[in-house]
């Protein structure tokens, strides 16, 4: 293992090239592969057997880091995730079961104090901690707690928009709680008395909670009766409108015709009546 340890952080990386198509999809596939295995199920030569093959496949020159977690923050970690899925019990059933829901919402609402018993020790035992590995795994234990968090209160939410709430936040959940339990369990086992506990990233964990707390707005849907009144004018532009080489269009055109928000165009519009 150790052998094979080496070797991998040693290896020399390389310059992008733009990727053809069957390169992409050679990503595609080993990046699939990669994120489909559990990772506190593998074995750390595997792990880092399929880092690598995902990092040639896509070209990559970030070499995967790899740093020790103490028997400490090992520890503490079971709790905290036993924590977590302690909760996730409570909620486990269909959203539309009234007993479910009620003994989700009464659960949850213990969560902080849950974790006020354990954080304030973890936080001040690791304030002087120059363990990398120590202090990453902690913040991505947070991260797993903060993302199951934001998926359960979906669950609470029910219907449409708690739906849609937990399907925001499922990608994290289960990105954020996988590395993590991989840096807490270490390889192949779920007590933290195996060989050994590593943080070897967060697999996008923290980049996903930022996607899911800022999404993009819903594109807006544009009316049948709006769509055809505004066609005959896609073509068109500001110095057409300016040069009248077309007439002016219709105000509310603008909500579906990038090209009309031009603010030159304003003031053409200010002597109109209101429709």
């Amino acid at each position: 293992m150790k052998t094979f340890v080496v070797l991998l952080l040693s290896a020399l990386s390389f310059g992008q090239m733009p990727m053809t198509k069957a390169q992409k999809q050679d990503c595609a596939d080993a990046t699939k592969a990669f994120n489909a295995q559990p990772a506190f199920k593998l074995s750390l030569e595997n792990y880092m057997a399929l880092s690598e093959a995902m990092r040639q496949a896509c070209g990559t020159n970030v070499t995967p880091e790899f740093y020790p977690v103490s028997k400490y923050v090992r520890k503490v970690g079971v709790l905290y995730l036993k924590t977590i899925e302690e909760f996730e019990k409570h909620c486990d059933g269909q959203m539309s079961n009234a007993a479910v829901e009620s003994e989700c919402s009464a659960a949850m609402a213990n969560w902080q104090s849950a974790f006020d018993q354990i954080e304030p020790m973890v936080d001040i035992e690791l304030s002087d901690s120059k363990s990398v590995g120590d202090i990453r795994t902690w913040e991505l234990l947070k991260e797993a707690k903060m993302s199951t968090k934001m998926h359960l209160l979906g669950f609470m939410l029910n219907g449409d928009p708690g739906k849609a709430m937990m399907e925001t936040w499922m990608n994290a959940m289960s990105t954020c709680r996988t590395y993590a339990e991989f840096a807490v369990f270490g390889s192949g086992s779920r007590t933290a008395d195996a060989d050994i506990g590593t943080y070897s990233g967060d697999g996008g964990c923290a980049e996903l909670i930022h996607t899911a707390l800022n999404p993009k707005p819903a594109p807006q849907t544009i009316s049948p009766e709006l769509r055809a009144k505004c066609i005959p004018f896609a073509d068109g532009s500001v110095d057409k409108v300016l040069t009248k080489t077309m007439p002016l269009p219709p105000k509310e055109c603008r909500e579906a015709l990038g090209w009309m928000r031009d603010s030159r165009l304003s003031a053409l519009y200010d002597g109109q009546p209101e429709q």
